[in-house]
This record gives C-alpha cells, structure tokens and sequence, in this order.
C-alpha cells in the first residue's frame, strides 16, 4: 500500500482523506488538523497524528520510524478503521493494532526504566552515560537469548547495534546479507535505548 492507495482506500470507505490523511516531506509541515500525516525523514517515515488545538503526536509513540511508506500507510489504515469503522477490519488487522500497542507499551516501559536506571546510578555517583557496555549488562541481566542480538557489528539473523562506516549510531536486522529496517541515531545513548526497546518487545512477543 503507497500513500495513493491509502487515498483512495479512505475514500472508498466514505471517509473524507484530505482531512484524514497527508503525507509531507518535513515535520515542520505537519497540520495539527489533519488526522494522519506520514512524514518522510532521514532515518524512516514517521506518523504525526493531529490533536487539533495546534497539538501534534508521533505514532505509535515518540521517535517511532517505519522502515517503509508502505509499513506507514498500512498502520495509518488500521487506525483510521479501528477508529472510524472498527466493522471493516479483519481478524488479522485486529491482531496487529493489539501487537502494535503492545510493542509501543514495550518500548515506553523500557525507556521509563532505563530513566529510572540512570537517575539511580547518578544519586549513587556512579557514571549516568548510557552506552553499549551498560546495554549488554542489561540484556543479560534480563536474560535476553544472546542469539537475537549483536553488539557492536553485523550478525546474520540478528537484531544489530553498531557505528556505521560515516560514525552513525545505527540499528538494524540482518538478513542475507543486508542491512533492513536501518534507523540512525545522533548519540550511541539514543540508539542503545531504541535498542533496549526493541528487544524488550522481541522477548515479550516470543
């Protein structure tokens, strides 16, 4: 599904889209009046959904990217339909709006602990900075399956973390070869909380 799709989709369903739905090329761009805005950035399309009153959200939960126009369309889609017209949806777009929500719970409660992780350790004196070592001591102390993830590089099969060649902190998965559902982060803390966020929903969903 491309954002023409998602258009004529809404329309179908007599639903107004130019109200409902917009996709633009920056954040700055985005209506507080429309429903959905998929946004294309550097590291993803993200999903901005209008609250009116000049208030703005990020979907699932903030600094959440879809590694496709495609993926964002479909999530949007569900949504709208979960909201609008919950009779349109099928069995299995009822079982990935309740995998979604969990997987935002995932991430927020894994980056609410890691505050709550990093504000203990700074009344105790000891260093707050959050990095690659302090994310391994936390997987394992979760007992996350060392053969889900890799730190530090690329791992076929693998949920990665690691510094790209132009010194990018980067996650990703690792299949035949490649690099898929890449995102970028400006600070290896960012990434190592995304990071912890990601698998906290993994083991969660296993």
């Amino acid at each position: 599904m491309n954002f023409s799709d998602l258009v004529a989709a809404v329309e179908a369903a007599g639903l107004n889209a130019s109200r409902l739905v917009d996709r633009v090329p920056s954040p700055r761009t985005v209506s507080a009046n429309t429903g959905y805005s998929i946004v294309d950035t550097e590291s993803g399309f993200a999903v901005m959904a209008g609250m009116g009153r000049g208030e703005i959200t990020e979907l699932p939960d903030d600094g959440y990217r879809f590694a496709s126009e495609s993926d964002a369309c479909e999530f949007v889609w569900r949504q709208i339909r979960s909201n609008a017209s919950p009779d349109l949806l099928l069995e299995e777009d009822k079982r990935l709006l309740r995998q979604e929500a969990a997987a935002s719970i995932a991430r927020q409660t894994a980056a609410y602990d890691l505050q709550q992780d990093i504000a203990a350790r700074r009344e105790i004196g000891v260093n707050s900075s959050y990095n690659v070592r302090f994310l391994q001591a936390r997987l394992e102390r979760a007992q996350v399956n060392s053969d889900l993830y890799n730190i530090g590089g690329y791992a076929e099969g693998c949920y990665c973390i690691a510094v790209s060649h132009s010194g990018v902190w980067e996650t990703y998965v690792g299949e035949r070869g490649e690099k898929t559902d890449s995102r970028v982060y400006p600070t290896e803390a960012d990434a190592c909380i995304a990071f912890l966020g990601l698998m906290a929903w993994t083991e969660w969903h296993e």
